[in-house]
């Protein structure tokens, strides 16, 4: 029998779903940083949604959502399991502005919401199986030392306005995360 799991917290939905999630993590790895990027997994987060479709104890489909657009993954190709979590979604009445996830996923979800007018987003996954010639660049890696702070910051919250990232750090988090990822020895640059 089909269950629809609901989760308040992102650590609640890593919990019954991030082993399922990291046996496919090529085509999870979105999911996966989204909830890695929130700094308190434990506090409710009332805009996002996390859900989950089980058969029983069998994990079956997944839908995270942060933004406008939910993500949905799976291991199911049925697509009622698909049709549950669309569902809770309307039955919500949450807005849904598109979906993303691999072709059968993302074009099942649409199908679901076509009355609201949802654009469909297909996540196309390469493996890199075998690397015929590589050509190194100029240059070598080196462990990031303190003078390159400020430097390391700025472009790290350049990058975070350019990619649209979210949850949003501000300039005093990047600063104090670059901080001590230099003093771990955790940072390299290029030279």
């Amino acid at each position: 029998m089909l269950n629809l799991k609901i989760y308040t917290t992102v650590n609640d939905y890593l919990k019954e779903n991030r082993e399922v999630l990291e046996q496919r993590e090529l085509e999870n790895n979105i999911i996966l940083g989204i909830c890695n990027s929130f700094k308190d997994k434990d506090a409710k987060m009332p805009d996002c949604h996390f859900i989950s479709v089980f058969d029983g104890t069998e994990f079956k489909a997944t839908a995270v959502r942060t933004l406008p657009k939910v993500i949905v993954s799976g291991t199911t190709k049925n697509k009622e399991d698909i049709e549950l979590l669309a569902n809770y979604f309307s039955y919500n009445k949450i807005n849904i502005k598109g979906v993303v996830g691999e072709t059968l996923y993302s074009e099942a979800s649409t199908d679901y919401f076509k009355k609201n007018n949802v654009s469909n987003r297909q996540l196309l996954v390469h493996k890199l199986d075998k690397v015929n010639e590589s050509v190194l660049s100029e240059g070598e890696f080196k462990v990031a030392k303190h003078g390159a702070v400020e430097y390391l910051s700025e472009w790290s919250n350049q990058f975070q306005h350019d990619a649209h990232a979210w949850p949003k750090k501000t300039k005093a988090e990047i600063h104090s995360f670059i901080k001590s990822l230099i003093a771990n020895g955790d940072l390299v640059t290029g030279v």
